[in-house]
């Protein structure tokens, strides 16, 4: 008898990236997406017409991990960017970050930890920790809450069914 093949069954998530003119961070946020304990992770990056050498930059990441995809398209926008992602993955769930947002290792497996004891949500929202490069001032109204010490609902922690997100037009 012939030991039993296991395939994994996990949930795919595709960590969607939009990109312009950031060569010097998003090798990090594709690292910390590649990163993750959840084992079914791909990541959709779209090259929003970069100038600065981020194109050839993604390409070569993309070649040496079959888990990025790399899209490239003339300036139009993040939107336009995370819509042309979305169109171009598969995978049952999608998580969106922008070129220098960093994932903790855990951070999509404890989304699914949460869906699995809370089933038939169609999103799920985490904590996320801001911090802003030295010289680099946040928006005056995310300042505002910073100063007031309230909790800044950031789209970038959400995990989705890509379905939902589909449905509702990206």
């Amino acid at each position: 008898m012939s030991p039993a093949v296991q395939t994994d069954t996990s949930p795919t998530v595709a960590v969607v990236v939009p990109v312009y003119n950031r060569a010097s961070a998003v090798a990090e946020a594709i690292q910390s997406a590649l990163g993750q304990t959840h084992p079914s992770v791909e990541v959709h990056v779209v090259n929003d017409g970069s100038t600065d050498g981020t194109g050839s930059l993604l390409d070569s990441i993309a070649a040496t991990d079959n888990r990025v995809v790399v899209s490239h398209q003339p300036n139009a926008g993040p939107a336009a960017a995370r819509n042309r992602a979305i169109a171009g993955c598969r995978a049952e769930w999608i998580t969106f970050r922008d070129s220098d947002d960093l994932l903790l290792p855990d951070a999509v497996a404890g989304h699914f930890s949460w869906l699995a004891e809370n089933p038939g949500y169609a999103a799920v929202m985490g904590r996320s920790r801001t911090e802003f490069q030295p010289g680099v001032e946040p928006p005056p109204l995310i300042a505002a809450k910073f100063a007031r010490d309230e909790t800044v609902p950031i789209f970038h922690t959400a995990l989705l069914r890509r379905d939902a997100v589909v449905n509702v037009g990206g």
